[in-house]
């Protein structure tokens, strides 16, 4: 007994008291009763509130809670009983409080004991009992006769490696561990009997654990061998009967541990179109879509939802798989937890909505598409200016919306009230077309759309498009339609065309122009038998006057050395300036002589020389300047209109070193030349056989520097060269017939990339962009290559982009649209490349199924410093925002450049300011 003041110090405390605390009564008194008397909880070992304070707050006669522990002075620790109680003076005070308490351990333990016997002796098998720590405290009689040790034997040995020597069975040395959460393991093992043999028993192993969770006790029941095997065959029934049930069932049933399919039902297999031995052993994750519909990995889905059903005990999942065809399959699935060969598992019971899935989703892209629609129109008509009518083919009469007047700008006497008076007002050259229209779109009762002429009261000549719908309810035939003013588009049209193929500084052909006509020009005459001549002009020594005098003045030099070269040549023929000072001139005919064409076009050229070369006045100054000129003949020097230009081009820097001022033709037979290129050639041929090959990788950045794809740039490791660009080795391996091989590897090799990628750890995988060669583009073979290697490395199309050169668009065009579209319908992105350095029409540009447009390098170079690169990089923003194209800037190399770009609506690019080309091992260190 302990008396305290109102304070909680000890006044005074008996013998026995002194005794359980080891506090003696002269250290004790005035000590606070925390001190002398701490108390914890015997399961979680946590400090418990004394009841004499509770007492002396509460008034109230307090019982101390099961399981309180008592700390003695020295460290040894009671199980106790006790009481608190208030001690009230003659006023009814509380003056104090009385502690009683006595030593209940002996009595705590035999009922724990009671307690564990009661749960381990209910069966007669053998059976052990061990502590927490695996030590065993107790065994029956049945255990001693099977194993053949007393029970005093059994005292003295540990469950692991004295008793089971079959540890290593699956999950049972964990188990015995307290590594294992499972609070019952049950399987085959073996036990070590006195006389040293091993028994193959079945055991039942079960721990007690405590209110907090922790093992106490370990429950160990045994079976002998006969009773193993008749539970064994008991087993096998079992199962043959549950795989008799699964199978009868009419839903798809799956049973998955550890996300592996361990078995299935017929009707499961039916459903993805496989065997099921091509189910069984494989993941959840490599028969199912890479991503499932909300976007979220297969792999680390599936692994989310079998932990939680395995945790709650049940769940419901939709989920996609992959048909043996290829096909999507959409499931719903209810799942169970289960234990499978004494693991956790999950049963799946599923059924195949993906034609139900298919009919919400058109159903939803139905009303999506209906409520676009009416948004479209509703803007359309009230913001873009747009008149709606209908025509009464059965009387002939048109009826205009409200408006139409203002909308079109025409007085509203002018509409016509008739489909006769509509044929009077339109452009004599159009009227005829859209009669014919009209007509065909009432008979065949398909949409209508036709772009015409009016001339319009004091605003002159306007073009308008109209289109419109057959209508036939009522047994009538109307046409509903609207029409607006598109001059100022086709205005914006015919200019952009100008920029796309005209020069701005000098008004003169562009490259893309200048290779389309010497295109033309250069079949004409293979056709015809005759010769004609591209001559390349250089202005020697331009460099000079453009330092000194700075750009503008440099810019007036251009201009009249346009002048004079238009002055210069034929109406038929073509002058181009292809950039800074160079100009190319094309001459299409110079008869069909071959002994005389060189002395013709000799001619021509000195005639251009004389012309060009001499005084100009620039900004008050006079400048000399002459002329280096080279010439190549076609179809002698080639027929490609690349090839002429180049070979020009090579000629041109002939003339040069021969002194300047000076005209030289091609030398077709300059043998170090030829022996270079053979040599590439044959190197070239066993260059992907030999592993030579590699990608470099450029980043791709948006507008807040953050890298969101790159492009795959081909680099050749050639021996005793080093890396050599690809611009020296593509355009042989075109000529050779090599190009389709080449491009064929970096395509598997970029998916390969792409595969490693979307494994790793990044939130939104970066895309990879491939250049395409005209050559490769156009091998029957390109679409599959490129469907098998998505197909091979499981690959998300839009992750890869195809980056197409335009004078690959060009050629056969109607071949180009249906091979454009098998690409887009497999998902990938189509670009441009190199855009603004070619010659397709916009016209192909308008009409083509394309993603992306890449402004040249060469146009953003000089974006800061030269107006007309500026004025068409801003078109061709322009017309891909028109054209709901993204651009990408390409060679940006300053932040002011980056900058220019992002003020113009261009905000990816990739340069030199960002990064190099890098290895695939840099990028992915830097980037991933």
């Amino acid at each position: 007994m302990i008396i305290v003041d109102t304070e909680s110090r000890v006044e005074r405390l008996n013998p026995i008291a002194e005794t359980l605390t080891g506090w003696p009564r002269a250290e004790a008194i005035g000590t606070p009763v925390d001190h002398i008397f701490p108390l914890t909880h015997h399961h979680s070992g946590a400090a418990m509130a004394n009841p004499v304070r509770r007492a002396i707050e509460t008034g109230e006669i307090q019982q101390l809670a099961n399981h309180a522990v008592l700390t003695r002075r020295d460290g040894q620790r009671y199980h106790i009983a006790d009481s608190a109680a208030p001690i009230l003076g003659v006023n009814g005070a509380i003056e104090g409080a009385v502690l009683v308490f006595h030593d209940v351990s002996e009595a705590y333990r035999i009922r724990e004991e009671r307690r564990v016997a009661a749960i381990a002796f209910e069966t007669g098998a053998p059976q052990l009992i061990a502590d927490g720590t695996g030590k065993i405290i107790r065994a029956n009689q049945a255990a001693s006769d099977v194993s053949g040790y007393t029970r005093e034997e059994f005292l003295g040995f540990h469950l692991t490696g004295d008793i089971f020597i079959g540890q290593d069975s699956p999950g049972l040395g964990d188990f015995l561990t307290g590594k294992s959460d499972l609070d019952t393991w049950t399987g085959r093992t073996w036990w070590r009997a006195k006389n040293g043999e091993l028994m193959q028993i079945w055991v039942v192993d079960t721990a007690i654990r405590n209110e907090a969770g922790a093992i106490d006790y370990y429950i160990i029941s045994a079976l002998d061998l006969t009773q193993l095997v008749r539970t064994s065959a008991a087993l096998e029934e079992t199962r043959g009967n549950y795989q008799r049930l699964i199978e009868s069932i009419h839903d798809g049933v799956a049973i998955i541990a550890d996300l592996i399919i361990v078995e299935c039902n017929a009707q499961f297999a039916q459903m993805l179109g496989r065997d099921r031995a091509a189910i069984v052993g494989h993941s959840v994750a490599e028969l199912s879509l890479l991503r499932q519909a909300d976007g979220s990995d297969s792999d680390a889905r599936a692994l989310a939802i079998l932990r939680e059903v395995i945790e709650t005990g049940d769940g419901h999942v939709d989920w996609s798989m992959v048909h043996a065809d290829g096909r999507r399959i959409d499931l719903e699935a209810s799942l169970s937890r289960i234990s499978w060969e004494g693991k956790s598992a999950v049963l799946a019971t599923t059924r195949d909505i993906t034609e139900r899935r298919r009919g919400e989703r058109e159903r939803q892209a139905l009303i999506a598409e209906l409520a676009r629609k009416e948004e479209i129109i509703r803007l359309a008509s009230k913001a873009y200016g747009i008149a709606s009518w209908e025509l009464d083919w059965n009387t002939g009469e048109m009826h205009w919306a409200e408006g139409a007047e203002m909308v079109l700008g025409a007085p509203a006497a002018f509409l016509p009230k008739t489909h006769a008076d509509t044929l009077r007002l339109l452009d004599p050259q159009d009227s005829a077309p859209f009669d014919a229209a009209v007509r065909t779109a009432i008979e065949t009762e398909r949409a209508f759309r036709f772009e015409f002429r009016v001339a319009l009261p004091d605003r002159g000549l306007r073009w308008f498009r109209s289109q419109g719908e057959i209508d036939r309810t009522g047994g009538r035939k109307r046409l509903h339609g609207a029409t607006a003013d598109i001059t100022d588009y086709k205005l914006a049209l015919q200019e952009i065309e100008r920029l796309a193929y005209y020069d701005s500084l000098t008004g003169l052909a562009n490259r893309r122009l200048f290779l389309d006509r010497l295109q033309q020009a250069s079949i004409r005459a293979s056709r015809n038998g005759y010769f004609g001549a591209v001559l390349f002009l250089d202005l020697d020594r331009f460099k000079l006057l453009n330092d000194s005098l700075g750009h503008g003045a440099g810019d007036l030099l251009l201009r009249q050395i346009a002048e004079r070269c238009v002055a210069s040549v034929r109406e038929e023929d073509t002058v181009a300036r292809l950039g800074g000072d160079e100009f190319v001139a094309l001459v299409v005919t110079l008869g069909n002589e071959a002994t005389a064409v060189e002395n013709q076009a000799r001619t021509v050229a000195e005639k251009l020389r004389a012309r060009l070369s001499g005084e100009y006045l620039i900004a008050g100054h006079g400048h000399h300047i002459t002329v280096s000129i080279g010439i190549a003949v076609f179809p002698r020097d080639g027929e490609r209109a690349e090839d002429l230009l180049h070979h020009a081009d090579v000629a041109m820097y002939q003339a040069k070193k021969q002194g300047r001022d000076t005209i030289a033709f091609y030398a077709s037979d300059l043998q170090s030349s030829a022996d270079t290129r053979l040599s590439i050639e044959q190197d070239l041929r066993l260059a992907v056989e030999r592993d030579e090959l590699e990608i470099h990788y450029q980043p791709k950045v948006d507008a807040s520097r953050q890298v969101v794809g790159a492009e795959a740039l081909l680099r050749w490791n050639r021996p005793g060269h080093g890396l050599v660009p690809p611009m020296d080795f593509i355009p042989i391996a075109e000529e050779c017939g090599l190009i389709y091989a080449i491009g064929k590897w970096v395509v598997y090799s970029a998916c390969d990339r792409l595969a490693t990628w979307t494994r790793g750890d990044r939130a939104q995988p970066l895309g990879i962009a491939v250049n395409v060669s005209p050559l490769q583009f156009r091998h029957p073979g390109f679409v599959s290559c490129v469907s098998e290697a998505l197909t091979r490395f499981n690959i998300e199309p839009g992750l890869l982009t195809l980056e197409i050169t335009e004078s690959a668009l060009i050629e056969n065009i109607d071949s180009v649209i249906a091979r454009l579209s098998e690409l887009k319908r497999m998902g990938v992105i189509i670009s441009v490349d190199d855009f603004g350095t070619g010659y397709s029409s916009l016209y192909y540009l308008k009409h083509l199924p394309l993603d992306e447009i890449k402004i040249d390098k060469s146009y953003v170079r000089d974006i800061l410093d030269d107006t007309n690169d500026a004025a068409i990089v801003e078109s061709i923003i322009a017309i891909a925002k028109n054209l709901q194209l993204r651009t990408v800037a390409e060679g940006v190399e300053t932040e002011d450049q980056a900058r220019v770009l992002r003020a113009l609506g261009c905000s990816l690019h990739q340069g030199y300011l960002y990064s190099r080309p890098l290895p695939a091992a840099e990028f992915e260190r830097l980037y991933l």
